[in-house]
Order: structure tokens, then C-alpha cells, then sequence
């Protein structure tokens, strides 16, 4: 199969959309300009009319010259597939030739858009070692057939351009069973998600916006009719309000992970999610460079975690900071199982953490309170209040309580080659784990003050596609760091 191909017509809607999504703000700001400039002033009298017919015949030039863009783009692409690479040539004006060899493929993910399963059409996106944060090959609009064949002959090593290769994925005798999560567990973890909490923030923040937006007299008397109601029924508004913003982030949390499943073919962890959207992650064990279980606020009463992995390659999400989210929620008694069924070799199970040095924590509270008692001080010798008093004790309360709840979740272990690691970051609680082959580097930082005190900060970096990802370990002990210095430096001896 040899043959040059081109992508389906469905191909020049998706490339115009995403145009579209590139020039959104340009096309606004575009309509935004033209409609509050008088261009009758520069037209003669039979050319004038109203700035709503120049703003629509600006947008109507915009569609005609994306959808040509998007049709020379279309007309432009063919790819080929050979028995051991599949070529790709695109490009408008500069022709782009690229032949991606099987043996560089990291990874063929087939996702399905509403589009794409009207038609029975599938997005095939290839993924390789490359430094570039966007995939390396991309087929927008190709048969759904087809992608599932060139997936499966890549994963079975078989020539892509062998059409009688295909079979129905089988599972090896070795690979467990599929991990669905029911719509329960869905719905949980959409409830308690992070971006509830910045939804609740837009809730608190729009209110005060809608001034801005709506006519004069409809806030006013919006306005008027709430003040007129009694505190039950302010009570009841006000939650309602906040039920549907809570009830909009489960929803499009719903629509990106629902009918979430986990597999395993071979070598190869299978993510598979989405309602509207279909996305299919092929991710290979060896590229896996860390695993982290994340307990944010709303989770932590519940003892949920979401688990989240860094891998290397890919395309990188910066929502996401570049992880992929491998289950959206465990309890913390499943954790153990879901590492001993498909990742053994990062097993927690007899696995005891070594608390940081009490110090560090002291150390902290006698810096932050003295950072607020100062200036308090020269304060309340002009302006004493007994209110200003009790709010200044409230925070040295709640922040000791912050520094000791941190002091005592805070641990780390090592077991062969692999660290783990428990710690607070952005008001959520993590346990990584990470093997040693995997830390590109390991620094120490401290200041003099903290040389004095015998503590430091841990700092080490994985690979984590074209950016990197970081961790910080704060506040260890020199003696616990001279431990982990010396636990890296075996990884020498493995190579």
C-alpha cells in the first residue's frame, strides 16, 4: 500500500475550526475594531450603511478565507504507508516531507470527535521522541477501520502496509483485567475536582461583573427585587446558584472522562474516555517516568486520590501541565491493588516513610511570626483594636496549624530503585513515586540560615515530554539528605 491517500472532506471542517480556534481573538478584536469605526466617512453615499452589515461582511470575508486556507490545506496533505514508516506530505507554499520510521513511534492514538463517529471516521495521532510540544504526525479524517489496523500492526510489530494484518485486539494471558469506572465513581470525581473550586471563585466574582454587561434599568431592577426578599429565600437563591456552578464543572467533567476504562495490551497501558469527544492513549510502560496520587481539599475528608502519571513524549497539554490523568479516582485502600496490578514495580506495600526533622517546622513558625508580630507591633502602638488583636492571633493559629498538619503528612522512602514521596503542594496532598533512573538530576539547596539548622531542600527533575516537571521536597534533614545523595549515585552502578 503504497499509494498516496488523502484525508476525508471531513478533514477541511476540522482545519477550519481549528484555524478559527487559533484567530478567535483576532477575529474579535478584528469586529470589535471595524464596529466602532465610522467607515461611512471614508465610503461614498451609495456605499454607506450600518456598522452591523460592515461587522457581518467583515466575519463573512474571514469564513471565505479560512475555508479556502482550509481547502488548500486539505488538497495539500497525502500521506503513504509503508511497510516500516508512513510518510506525511503537507504544507501550503513550503512542502513538508516527513517519513516517521516504526521503530521511532512511541506511541498511535485514535481518537473520535462527534464528527469523526458520524462518519465513522477516526483522528490517528502518532507520537514520537521528538522535542516539539505538538504531536510529530497527524491524520485528522482517516477511515476508523484503518486507524484501528495501523494502531494494531504497530503494536504487534507487523507491517503497517499488510491489510490482511488485522484482528480483533486480543488479550494476552499476562495482561489483567479492564478497570471501568462506574458513573458513580464519575460523578464523585467530577464533584471534587479542582476546577470546582475555581468555578465557586467565578461564582463569587460574576455577581458584582453583570453591572458591566447588562442595560441600566434590568440590574436595577433585578437589583430591587432581590433586596425586597427575606433571608430564606437569599438562602435559597444563593445555593441554588452554587449548585448549578458545581453542577456545570461535573457535567463538562462528565463529557471529557466519561466511560473512563484502563486495559493493558502487551507492554502498552490503554486510556480510553470521552462522550463528545472519543480519545484513545496508547502509553508504553517504559515511558512512564513518574506516578503521582493526588488528594486535593475537597477530596481529603473522603480519602480519594486522582492518579496522574509523567511520561516522556507526547503532546503536551498545558492545562494538564503536561500529565495524564491514568485513573480519576481511587479510595486509599485501592491504591496498593491498582499499583500491583498495573504498575508491580512501584509497589507501596511494605514501605515505611521517614518523617522530616521537628526543627524545620519550628523554625517556620518562629519566621512567620515574627514576620507579622513586628510591623503589628509599631501598628498597635498608633491603633489598637481588640478586633485587630484576635485577627492577628487567628492567623498565627491557622498557619501553625497549616505548618503542622504539613510537618506531620510529609515523609519519604526508598525501596531498591524506586523514591516515594508524600508531601503537601498547592493545598493538596501527593504521594509520588519515581524510580531512580528516571531523576534526571538531584540538587540540594540551602540558605545559611537553614546550613545552621542542618536542613535543606530537595529538588529533582524527570523527563516530562519537551518542558520537563519538577519536584520539591522542602525542609529535610542534612543527614536524610546525605541518604538520598547517596541512594542516586547508585544509579551509576545500574547503567
Amino acid at each position: 500500500m503504497t499509494d498516496q491517500h488523502k484525508l476525508h472532506p471531513l478533514a477541511m471542517l476540522l482545519f477550519f475550526f481549528k484555524i478559527i480556534k487559533n484567530s478567535i481573538w483576532l477575529v474579535i478584536s478584528g469586529a470589535i475594531f471595524i464596529g466602532s469605526f465610522d467607515i461611512n466617512e471614508l465610503l461614498p453615499d451609495q456605499l454607506q450603511a450600518s456598522p452591523v452589515m460592515f461587522v457581518s461582511l467583515f466575519l463573512l470575508v474571514i469564513i471565505i478565507v479560512f475555508g479556502f486556507i482550509s481547502w488548500l490545506k486539505w488538497q495539500r496533505l497525502r500521506y503513504m504507508i509503508h511497510p516500516d514508516a508512513l510518510q506525511i506530505t503537507q504544507g501550503i507554499i513550503v512542502r513538508h516531507d516527513r517519513t516517521i520510521k516504526t521503530k521511532n513511534i512511541h506511541s498511535m492514538n485514535v481518537n473520535q470527535h462527534i464528527f469523526h463517529q458520524v462518519f465513522n471516521l477516526a483522528n490517528l495521532k502518532i507520537e514520537t521522541a521528538g522535542s516539539d510540544v505538538n504531536v510529530d504526525g497527524e491524520l485528522k479524517a482517516i477511515d476508523f477501520e484503518l486507524a484501528r489496523r495501523l494502531k494494531y500492526q504497530f503494536t504487534n510489530d507487523l507491517p503497517l502496509d499488510d491489510v490482511t494484518a488485522f484482528a480483533a485486539p486480543h488479550r494476552l494471558e499476562d495482561d489483567k483485567e479492564d478497570w471501568r469506572s462506574s458513573i458513580y465513581r464519575l460523578l464523585a470525581a467530577g464533584a471534587t475536582t479542582g476546577r470546582i473550586g475555581t468555578l465557586l471563585a467565578i461564582a463569587f466574582v460574576l455577581p458584582t461583573e453583570l453591572s458591566s454587561y447588562l442595560p441600566a434599568d434590568i440590574y436595577q431592577a433585578s437589583e430591587l427585587w432581590v433586596l425586597k426578599q427575606s433571608i430564606v429565600v437569599w438562602v435559597i437563591l444563593v445555593t441554588l446558584y452554587l449548585i448549578f456552578m458545581i453542577a456545570i464543572g461535573v457535567v463538562s467533567f462528565m463529557l471529557k472522562y466519561g466511560q473512563f476504562t484502563l486495559r493493558r495490551e502487551g507492554d502498552y497501558l490503554i486510556v480510553k474516555h470521552g462522550l463528545i469527544e472519543k480519545k484513545e492513549t496508547q502509553l508504553h510502560i517504559n515511558r512512564i517516568q513518574a506516578i503521582t496520587f493526588k488528594q486535593n481539599l475537597f477530596r481529603m475528608p473522603f480519602g480519594w486520590y486522582g492518579c496522574y502519571v509523567d511520561f516522556a513524549g507526547g503532546e503536551f497539554d498545558a492545562k494538564a501541565e503536561g500529565r495524564l490523568l491514568l485513573y480519576p479516582l481511587l479510595r486509599r485502600r485501592e491504591v496498593t491493588p491498582f499499583l500491583k496490578q498495573w504498575l508491580p514495580e512501584y509497589d507501596l506495600e511494605d514501605m515505611a516513610l521517614e518523617r522530616t526533622e521537628s526543627i524545620s517546622y519550628f523554625y517556620r513558625m518562629i519566621r512567620f511570626s515574627l514576620l507579622v508580630l513586628i510591623p503589628s507591633s509599631i501598628f498597635f502602638f498608633f491603633y489598637v483594636r481588640w478586633w485587630l488583636i484576635l485577627t492577628i492571633a487567628s492567623l498565627l493559629f491557622v498557619r501553625a496549624g497549616c505548618y503542622y498538619f504539613e510537618y506531620r503528612l510529609k515523609g519519604y522512602a526508598t525501596r531498591g530503585a524506586v523514591l516515594r514521596l508524600e508531601y503537601l503542594y498547592r493545598f493538596s496532598r501527593c504521594l509520588t513515586l519515581v524510580k531512580r533512573k528516571h531523576m534526571l538530576e538531584l540538587n540540594r539547596i540551602e540558605t545559611p540560615v537553614m546550613k545552621k539548622l542542618q536542613v535543606c531542600h530537595l529538588k529533582f527533575a524527570v523527563m516530562n515530554n519537551f518542558v520537563g516537571q519538577h519536584f520539591n521536597y522542602r525542609w529535610i534533614s542534612e543527614s536524610q539528605m546525605n541518604k538520598l545523595t547517596d541512594w542516586f549515585h547508585k544509579k551509576n552502578n545500574e547503567r
